[in-house]
């Protein structure tokens, strides 16, 4: 082989077999660790700040339409940071992986269809407003917003990530228009938020505008709209659940807690509270804390919390919390959690292992540590490369804890790692944050 031949061979060899690009281009197995990765990657090269799979979280259904809506937003996030590398700046501060395209919160902020093509993406990015043509905009919404806090008082008033940057203007031009001459001083909201229906998007203490109704109907939302008042109608549901079910419920499963979804009428409350109440009798062997009757979703948070739609019947609600951890193994779960942290504290490689508090079951929470203790048994070089210094176990199956985890405040110094992970991709992770076979610096 001659000598030129010989370098290019070189030169050849290490682009292809250089470990950062086989990182880069070795297909994730772990869905939660690939969307964390791809996340660091936009958020160091692109600015990107946040990541979220929007808005799936509200309308699951049961834990394995979660795993699926997971992978969805997986394959948006992986096209997403393919068309990114294309564009260069395209500007973006927020995008939720969604199923549509869509400008909204401004124009840092999108939504990107988790099934749309690099090209699909490539398109919508370019097309965009010029710099002088956001500041007129953003300038126009600035004003109208300035003319509605001076007649009403509230401390939020924005608008949510379901409708336009056009459509967002709308609806404060419309409220503006209504209180143009009404006086709304007296009435004093938390937050405003103009969005794409009247549904209640939080607490009491919010009001959700409809960012195209017509006048009449926003003055007598202005108007009629109490949030004492509502607060008033949803106790007395509660009290009425308190007494035709409440002893059952606390005596025979132990719930501290019973909430109904803000979307849900008195008799859609009441129908799932009777249904738990006959699944009850089947149901007393697990460990019961705070229980959420929704419309949407059925879904075990943790060994105690849970959410169930308002018409399951006693049978599906029984067959749904089957996989639920009980009690004994709960107490057993938690003995050997506190054995296994006490024993890694101030171990050799830098981290802090904890457990996430919200969302995480005891029987995850031991996986994760004796995957870590066996991490720790066969790579007793590793030291992890600063600023990490707490490793915490997170359900990556959840989609609520996936978007904790992009997002969190603390992810420059927290590894977010799945502990439902086998002990094999459980290292091959954790090996990208040090040590002496590290394959990157994830940021």
């Amino acid at each position: 082989m001659g000598s030129k031949n010989w370098i290019l061979f070189l030169i050849c060899s290490f682009i292809f077999f250089n470990p950062f690009n086989a990182i880069a281009e070795t297909p994730e197995k772990n869905v939660f660790h690939g969307l964390l990765s791809i996340k660091a990657e936009m958020e160091r090269d692109f600015g990107l700040e946040q990541l979220e799979c929007f808005p799936f979280i509200k309308n699951i259904g049961f834990p394995e339409d979660e795993t699926a809506l997971a992978e969805n937003c997986f394959q948006g996030a992986q096209t997403l940071h393919s068309a990114l590398k294309d564009s260069k700046n395209a500007g973006l501060r927020v995008v939720g992986i969604a199923d549509r395209f869509l400008r909204t919160g401004g124009f840092d902020t999108v939504l990107i269809p988790w099934n749309a093509t690099k090209e699909e993406v490539n398109r919508f990015l370019k097309d965009r407003m010029s710099w002088e043509e956001q500041t007129v905009f953003l300038n126009k919404i600035n004003a109208v917003k300035s003319e509605i806090k001076k007649k009403i008082q509230v401390n939020e008033i924005y608008c949510s990530q379901k409708i336009s940057n056009n459509q967002c203007l709308m609806g404060y031009q419309s409220l503006a228009r209504v209180l143009e001459n009404m006086e709304a001083k007296t009435k004093v909201w938390k937050r405003i938020v103009v969005t794409d229906s009247f549904a209640p998007e939080k607490e009491f203490e919010t009001l959700p505008l409809k960012f195209d109704a017509n006048i009449e109907e926003l003055r007598n939302r202005m108007v009629f709209k109490d949030m004492d008042k509502e607060w008033a109608v949803r106790k007395k549901i509660y009290e009425a659940i308190d007494d035709n079910f409440g002893v059952q419920l606390k005596r025979g499963l132990q719930v501290a807690t019973l909430i109904c979804s803000l979307d849900l009428n008195e008799s859609e409350c009441l129908q799932g509270a009777s249904n738990l109440t006959k699944a009850a009798p089947r149901l007393t062997d697990k460990a019961w804390n705070q229980v959420t009757i929704t419309r949407h979703n059925t879904l075990i948070r943790s060994d105690q919390d849970a959410h169930f739609k308002f018409d399951l019947s006693s049978d599906e609600i029984v067959q749904a919390f089957s996989k639920k951890s009980t009690q004994e193994e709960t107490e057993q779960n938690n003995v050997l959690s506190e054995r296994m942290e006490s024993r890694t504290k101030n171990n050799f490689t830098g981290l802090r292992a904890v457990c996430d508090l919200r969302g995480l079951s005891s029987k995850l929470c031991v996986n994760g540590f004796q995957n870590f203790m066996e991490f720790m048994e066969n790579n007793r070089e590793f030291v992890s490369v600063k600023p990490w210094d707490t490793l915490m176990f997170v359900d990556g199956s959840q989609l609520w804890r996936i978007n904790f985890a992009l997002n969190s405040s603390s992810r420059k110094s927290y590894i977010y790692i799945d502990a439902g992970a086998d002990a094999n991709t459980f290292a091959e992770y954790l090996k990208r944050f040090g040590g002496n076979n590290a394959l990157r610096h994830p940021l």
